[in-house]
């Protein structure tokens, strides 16, 4: 991978802090980063490939999760 290609992300936010924005997030309970949707109120499944997670959300495939992950996003605005 180049690394100077990657996007600058937040460090984790702890569990039960939540996301300003709707998006999509890395997020996680365990040690395995997954992307999911924040919706405002309640994360979505997702997947373990990023593009995979846009499509899901794209076709409305929204299985809320009830219980608080740990999450990262993007630093900054993408170009």
């Amino acid at each position: 991978r180049d690394m100077a290609k990657q996007p600058k992300l937040t460090p984790w936010f702890p569990r039960g802090t939540k996301p300003a924005r709707k998006g999509i997030y890395i997020a996680s309970r365990t040690s395995q980063p997954f992307y999911r949707y924040w919706n405002g109120r309640y994360w979505f499944y997702g997947s373990y490939v990023l593009d995979q997670a846009m499509r899901e959300v794209n076709q409305g495939r929204w299985d809320s999760v009830r219980y608080p992950l740990r999450w990262r996003g993007l630093a900054q605005q993408p170009k």
